[in-house]
């Protein structure tokens, strides 16, 4: 595989290792450009969406939609398809911040809760959970909690959550 000199990445990838909440990967077609013509065998990536908010996690589901939390408000937020608005799924309770995102075995997405400024005391206060989401109704149904943070997970084939 061909490698890009960093120049051309960091031009490419710009939005993202700037920390905007601009979800892209190309921030111009010249850039685009300039990544595909380094990596001929990778697909085209393009401009997605902005969300306005600091986000945590984000997860593509089995339709090719992609989730992302919101740091600071909790929501579970779902681009259907690039280039169109972000949809608010559902809401984390009491708005707490959302952390991770992972898919279990079966496609199901379940997002991490209570990555807020809670975290500092996590250990004490034990803000965070895992919950299951219901990507139709915005249900979100709690399989876990009483965690330092849930802001980073990962499910084994068997389903066995780290």
């Amino acid at each position: 595989m061909r490698t890009c000199p960093a120049s051309t990445l960091r031009r490419a990838l710009g939005p993202i290792a700037l920390g905007s909440t601009a979800l892209a990967v190309a921030a111009t077609p010249a850039a685009a450009t300039s990544f595909s013509s380094c990596a001929a065998n990778q697909p085209r990536q393009s401009y997605v969406g902005t969300i306005n908010s600091p986000i945590e996690g984000a997860v593509v589901d089995r339709q090719g939609r992609l989730y992302v939390t919101d740091l600071f408000g909790g929501r579970i937020l779902r681009f259907d398809r690039p280039g169109v608005a972000a949809r608010t799924v559902a809401v984390l309770p009491s708005r707490s911040g959302g952390g991770a995102l992972e898919l279990e075995p079966d496609g199901t997405v379940i997002v991490g809760g209570g990555a807020d400024p809670r975290v500092f005391l996590g250990d004490v206060l034990r803000p965070g959970y895992i919950s299951r989401l219901n990507p139709d109704t915005g249900a979100l149904t709690q399989i876990a909690r009483n965690l330092s943070a849930a802001n980073g997970f990962a499910v084994t084939a068997d389903g066995t959550i780290y």
